[in-house]
């Protein structure tokens, strides 16, 4: 008695359906967020190098500067002194007084570069005020371009500004 296997009561398999894509599983939802945090972090990048632009800029006008002016003490003074207020004012268009000179100007200088520790109120400070205007100024130009470069890297533009107010 052989049985035909076609005759046994035995019902068909059927096969489950296919996963569906909802809900996600725990990877996708870590590998979204890890895109969202990507996204965030470049887009914060992005904003802090487009507002420290100026910063950039304002260094290597320093270098053509120092290449250009090395020979006159005053001409180089004056770019420099020139150079610092288009930086300040990049730094701080709302707060920043583009005709404010003497020593007013160097305690702005100061006041918006706490790092440097009040030195625009010395001799190189002095120098950039009447240097500028002197025959043959007697003053040591690479001091004072390497305090010009530290002021241009370390001080406080508006974001900064916006930032510390907000903590306050």
């Amino acid at each position: 008695m052989e049985n035909n296997p076609a005759d046994l009561p035995l019902a068909d398999i059927h096969l489950p359906d296919a996963p569906g894509y909802w809900p996600l599983a725990p990877g996708w939802w870590i590998l979204l967020g890890l895109i969202l945090l990507a996204a965030v972090l470049i887009y914060i990048g992005h904003k802090r190098k487009q507002r420290n632009n100026y910063r950039r800029k304002a260094l290597i006008e320093l270098q053509k500067i120092k290449l250009e002016s090395a020979q006159d003490k005053a001409k180089l003074l004056q770019d420099l002194s020139l150079l610092l207020k288009r930086t300040a004012i990049s730094a701080q268009p709302h707060d920043f007084n583009p005709s404010i000179k003497g020593h007013g100007w160097l305690n702005w200088l100061d006041d918006h570069c706490p790092a440097l520790s009040k030195k625009f109120n010395s001799e190189l400070g002095e120098a950039l005020i009447v240097g500028q205007y002197q025959q043959s100024p007697d003053v040591q130009t690479d001091e004072v371009m390497m305090l010009i470069e530290e002021w241009i890297t370390k001080h406080k533009n508006q974001w900064q500004k916006k930032r510390k107010e907000t903590h306050v």
